[in-house]
């Protein structure tokens, strides 16, 4: 049975365990293996490049590049490459709301319409709650209603769609995008499906409670912290010429995609490197800092970790 994390359940290491893997500081030859098994997974997946890092007791042993960030161009993918995170940025969304919690801005517990400038309401139980622990533990009965969800992709630059704009055009009864099958037929906080809508939700939530734009929060209370300086959640912030660029391998030919930008930024926006991600996941797998820079104190990363539901407690799905 799965258990359920806060923040989105994302994931928080970047390579699977490898039998013997501590001692790749010291070892060449397990070095090596890694170094074959890794270059022989990529070709066998028909993956254009990637980069890895391991961390043992907070520190990163081990860091390297394979294949290519651009396969025109042979330009080698480095640790340092810029790439999309897609989903592991929800894991930044939450360090920004618990952030705002620790503030007291914001509470897992109250209704989130508390902070909102429109309503968000389930036309199935229009009297119960919604709350962030909701969000944040994909039980809050928001579902992404294809092919809505799918136009928050916009191919060629970051999304025109302000935010709070395309937000309010999905749950505003009124709005463009609204439906009752916006909705699940569950009680909040009864039933688990993942939704990116509803953790871009908690992202916008963070951004009224705080007075300024979540990718500026996250600079300021993060990426600089952290002296994360390949990391943004916008293509407009970063050093484009660093970033990789995009492949389909789904066919027998690789289709190069265009980078995109999403009005639902929150749930996956972020672009960051495998050298600054692994500053960060040190701050949570630790208590919170990073080389004596501190992003949340270690009773919010404890929340972060713990359990939220018991096989007694918990909601009727698991995906």
């Amino acid at each position: 049975m799965k258990s359920l994390r806060l923040i989105f359940s994302s994931a928080l290491f970047l390579l699977s365990f490898v039998p013997g893997i501590g001692q790749i500081s010291s070892s060449q030859g397990t070095a090596h293996e890694l170094d074959a098994l890794i270059e022989k997974k990529r070709k066998e997946s028909g993956t254009v490049g990637l980069a890895a890092a391991i961390i043992i007791h907070k520190k990163v042993v081990w860091m390297k590049g394979y294949g290519y960030a651009d396969l025109e161009k042979k330009t080698p993918f480095t640790p340092h490459t810029i790439i999309n995170l897609a989903s592991i940025s929800k894991t930044f969304t939450g360090v920004c709301m618990m952030k705002a919690i620790e503030d007291k801005k914001l509470s897992l517990d109250e209704d989130i319409n508390t902070y909102l400038p429109f309503k968000v309401i389930n036309p199935y139980y229009p009297t119960q709650k919604i709350t962030l622990r909701n969000l944040g533990t994909h039980t809050s009965g928001i579902t992404d209603r294809t092919p809505i969800y799918d136009s928050t992709y916009f191919y060629g630059g970051d999304h025109p769609t302000p935010l709070g704009e395309f937000l309010k055009s999905y749950f505003d009864p009124q709005g463009k995008f609204y439906a009752k099958e916006n909705f699940l037929n569950h009680k909040p906080g009864s039933y688990r499906e993942y939704s990116n809508i509803a953790a871009a939700l908690a992202g916008y939530i963070v951004e009224q409670a705080v007075g300024m734009p979540l990718n500026e929060y996250s600079k300021r209370w993060i990426f600089k912290p952290l002296r994360m300086k390949q990391t943004a959640w916008f293509l407009r912030e970063i050093d484009q010429f660093n970033h990789s660029k995009l492949y389909d391998n789904q066919t027998d030919t690789l289709k190069l995609i265009p980078w995109y930008g999403e009005a639902t930024y929150p749930d996956g926006g972020v672009r960051s490197s495998v050298a600054d991600l692994s500053k960060f996941f040190i701050a949570l797998l630790g208590d919170g800092s990073y080389e004596g820079k501190r992003i949340l104190q270690k009773t919010s990363v404890e929340t972060m970790q713990r359990y939220q539901f018991t096989r007694k407690i918990s909601p009727s799905m698991w995906t």
